[in-house]
């Protein structure tokens, strides 16, 4: 027993000082001797409880001692340790030892759904309790973080925060640890996402107070140990990226602790000196001292230990890409962004799953802004392309996934789960923590099927030969908030510039679009809107550049989602007067080959009586119009289906789902609301008796080329975080995005509530001319613009007949004649 409780004073010493990352050759051969002669000593309890304890330290030290990482050796340690720990009677810590390892080879292979999906679990399991529950919550914030979704990410942390505090009153000195770390942990992750330094005092108090009831425990002193200092320093830095000006201290305390860490000889001082080098670079590049930065870099980069190449190995390349950018060595960027993305690209095709948003690309996207920069002095405009289509987002297009697909169905089955236990959606309504993480996870396993899974890479001569004469593509891209890049593609010929956007613009243009994204426009707004059309000066090209052109397809990007191309001005005149105008949410897709025009019948759902929804109005204009649009198709013989008000119910197209997607045409008429992309509630349709998400609609297997939903925001796609700030990269994470993913081709939607009336006299004009085999584009400008010329009102109002869009994600069929 004397030999045990020896052993056990050893190995509390060891751990306290791979706790603060004093982790050697030495350590790590010490430790297996002891963990080794620990399970010679396991015919006791203690014995085994010390083995099961020595083994899940030696994973540790094997995890940060290593380089690159000793993958098989700390996979034996933790599979070692829960058999020990199952011998010693502990199921609970044998169970964390095996998630730790399954863990670990989730993290490695780049994919996280699944541990997601384990934490959310964890997370609803009545039992769990306290620091289990905490650790759950923690582990889950981290990975939301980490794929970019802050809102849910910080809602997971703020709850683990409550779960583990106040501290409990245990005796056992390892839950006090633990307790503390959490804690620890949890402030620093809130601080440093947003800025509250309350938070970080909170983690620095526990990380101190942890340290020292480690170094009591081993007989050593309480004081701040210099890893504990050197932690103040780089939280300190991690959260005053949020302060201007910063304070000037910083900068001095940065490059003594670099040089002290650069030329250390401790375990881990590469990864500290790495880590310090890039907040020192982001001090000198806010400083606007470029020439320190790169100076930095050029020594810090190739420093970086091998296991840290993906996440501060990057991290280091994109600074130094700018750095180099800023000195004007733009051979130098250009190579250093290519390097970064190749890197990045992978990863966030992988990990990030559904929504690569700031969380991800904030800390890398002037990779791409640099390599698109180089490529405009070369005037390379095949490589511009090339970068502007990788930054585009996965939801745009994709092959359709088979419905037998295992992890689809096991999420749907989870979903359907949790409404069966009381979380289901409500049209306009909050959504509990649970359901929303658990259909995030869903939407990732759609997302797992392409559109860069399927398509070939973005070939400039390909979209090229595909086009018609009078047909042009219109692409963007925002270098910054004052500058934009334009690109015009032709049959025959090419245009690029940057567009310069002057303060007195960029204020229209946010103005306009908050309106529009924030659900705040009305009737009211009427000469507000009409600011619009003034942006056509700003953002289109000159005249001759479309010249001939009949059908223009605009790429947007940002912000220019929530724009109407079709009201903008060119010559004095509104694009809409002069040709038809199509979105598309990535060039990529357009190069495929060009759609088949459109034949089949139309599947209707349409509801007037809206008696279930408390606010919302009934469209009985709108859905009698559509009835008798759905007549003509009848006396056609091409009417498949109908379901109307209370035969529209969730239960009904759940049930016919795969009947409305055989249609060549659906149509649905309904309210719908708009897509804010970091809350629980996704954008939705409302039903007669409940609501359908973009989830939902995604499951659906649709077969036409031509989605009709004549719903309010129903062609809107997040542009804003909840915060209000500008999302970076492309989503298309809207109701239009869901009826690609389940097969449309072309869905037809509105930015904004769309006026009854005018809705409703365009009806009847729009299905004649698709019944015609009108291409969707060509019946849709007609249709308006019959509507429009007939009443002064109309005429003179954007807000009437601006609002609807068509996004394609083919080429259309070749323009009718005539």
């Amino acid at each position: 027993m004397d030999r045990i409780r020896f052993l056990r004073e050893r190995l509390t010493g060891i751990s306290s000082q791979i706790m603060t990352g004093h982790v050697g050759a030495a350590l790590l051969r010490d430790l297996a001797a002891l963990t080794l002669e620990a399970e010679r000593l396991g015919g006791t309890l203690a014995g085994r409880m010390l083995a099961a304890d020595a083994w899940d330290w030696l994973g540790r030290a094997r995890e940060l001692g290593s380089d690159p990482a000793d993958v098989a050796g700390v996979d034996e340690a933790l599979s070692r340790s829960a058999h020990w720990w199952e011998s010693a009677g502990s199921p609970e810590r044998a169970r964390w030892a095996r998630e730790s390892m399954a863990r670990n080879r989730l993290y490695r292979s780049g994919v996280i759904d699944t541990e997601l999906l384990r934490l959310v679990a964890e997370f609803r399991d009545p039992d769990a309790k306290g620091v289990r529950r905490a650790q759950a919550l923690l582990e889950l914030g981290q990975l939301q973080l980490r794929s970019g979704d802050h809102l849910e990410g910080i809602r997971a942390l703020r709850q683990a925060a409550r779960e583990v505090m106040p501290l409990s009153a245990s005796e056992d000195l390892e839950i006090r640890v633990r307790e503390r770390l959490l804690v620890y942990s949890i402030g620093r992750e809130i601080a440093v996402v947003t800025g509250d330094a309350g938070w970080l005092r909170i983690a620095r108090e526990h990380r101190r107070s942890a340290h020292r009831l480690i170094a009591a425990a081993a007989g050593g002193s309480s004081r701040p140990s210099p890893l504990d200092l050197l932690g103040d320093s780089l939280d300190d830095w991690d959260v005053a990226i949020h302060e201007t000006p910063a304070d000037p201290r910083l900068r001095h305390r940065a490059e003594r602790l670099y040089a002290d860490w650069s030329a250390s000889r401790l375990p881990n001082a590469a990864d500290v000196a790495a880590a310090i080098a890039r907040r020192l670079a982001d001090l000198y590049l806010r400083e606007g001292d470029a020439h320190a930065a790169a100076a930095l870099l050029r020594a810090a980069t190739p420093r970086v230990p091998e296991r840290r190449r993906h996440d501060l190995g990057v991290a280091l390349l994109v600074r130094q890409a700018r750095a180099e950018a800023r000195l004007g060595q733009w051979e130098d960027a250009e190579r250093l962004a290519s390097a970064a993305i190749a890197q990045i690209e992978p990863l966030r095709r992988t990990v990030t799953g559904v929504r690569p948003r700031e969380g991800y690309t904030g800390e890398r996207i002037d990779a791409y802004h640099v390599a698109i920069e180089a490529a405009l002095r070369r005037n390379d405009l095949e490589r511009l392309l090339k970068v502007t289509e990788l930054l585009r987002g996965r939801r745009l297009t994709r092959v359709r996934v088979p419905v037998q697909d295992a992890d689809r169905v096991a999420l749907a089955a989870s979903v359907r789960g949790l409404r069966a236990e009381g979380h289901e959606p409500r049209f306009g309504g909050e959504e509990s923590p649970e359901s929303g993480w658990t259909r995030r996870l869903m939407a990732d396993a759609w997302d797992a099927a392409g559109p860069y899974a399927s398509l070939p890479p973005f070939d400039l001569d390909t979209l090229r030969s595909r086009l018609e004469p009078e047909e042009a593509v219109l692409s963007y891209f925002w270098l910054d908030p004052h500058h934009l890049v334009a690109v015009v593609i032709r049959h025959d010929r090419s245009w690029h510039d940057v567009l310069p956007v002057d303060a007195a613009a960029r204020t229209v243009l946010e103005t306009n679009t908050a309106l529009v994204t924030g659900g705040f426009l009305n009737y009211g707004d009427v000469a507000l809107l009409r600011t619009f059309d003034s942006l056509g000066r700003v953002l289109l090209p000159p005249s001759d550049v479309l010249a001939d052109v009949r059908r223009l397809y605009v790429s947007p990007h940002r912000l220019l989602h929530a724009v109407p191309f079709s009201v903008l001005e060119l010559d004095g005149r509104p694009l809409i007067d002069l040709m038809t105008v199509v979105l598309a949410p990535s060039l990529t897709a357009l190069a495929r080959p060009r759609s088949s025009p459109g034949v089949g019948e139309l599947a209707a759902v349409d509801i007037a009586d809206f008696r279930n929804h408390t606010g919302l109005r009934n469209l009985d204009l709108i859905a009698e119009q559509a009835r008798d649009a759905c007549r003509s198709w009848h006396s056609r013989g091409r009417l498949r289906m109908v379901l109307s008000d209370a035969e529209a119910s969730v239960a009904a197209l759940q049930d016919r789902h795969d009947e409305l997607g055989k249609a060549g045409f659906l149509q649905l008429i309904t309210h719908g609301t708009n897509p804010w992309p970091e809350m629980a509630v996704g954008p939705r349709l409302a039903l007669f008796d409940g609501a359908l998400d973009d989830l939902d609609l995604a499951m659906w297997q649709l077969s036409g080329p031509l989605v009709l939903l004549v719903s309010c925001y129903s062609g809107q796609q997040a542009v804003r975080s909840e915060s209000g700030g500008e999302l970076l990269a492309e989503e298309l994470n809207s109701l239009t995005g869901a009826l690609f993913a389940a097969g449309a081709e072309a869905v037809l939607g509105a930015l904004w509530p769309a006026e009854k009336s005018f809705a409703a006299l365009m009806l009847s004009p729009l299905h004649e001319r698709l019944i015609s085999g009108v291409p969707a584009d060509e019946a849709l400008r007609a249709a308006v613009l019959e509507v429009r010329d007939k009443r002064c009102l109309y005429r003179n109002s954007p807000y009437h007949w601006g609002p609807y869009t068509l996004t394609t994600t083919t080429l259309l069929p070749a323009r009718s004649r005539g």
